[in-house]
């Protein structure tokens, strides 16, 4: 997800009052443990999602230039 598209989730998602964005380049400060808890507390009310690094998946980063391995539908 991009600035853009952080940006404009905000204007979309008024009735949601929080939200958690981690980066697949997050660096944590405190143990990760923290984070977990609030999935833990979590009920019916709540949602976890997660969305793939391009819309279109033409243009993605990691299936045309990353020289190491990861996993996934773009993977090789």
């Amino acid at each position: 997800m991009n600035s853009t598209q952080i940006s404009l989730s905000q204007s979309l998602l008024h009735e949601v009052d929080a939200l958690i964005y981690v980066d697949t380049d997050t660096l944590f400060l405190a143990p990760l443990e923290h984070l977990w808890d609030h999935f833990s507390a979590m009920n019916a009310s709540h949602m976890a999602a997660m969305a793939p690094e391009h819309e279109d998946l033409a243009t993605g980063w990691y299936n045309r230039f990353a020289k190491h391995p990861y996993y996934g539908r773009l993977g090789k």
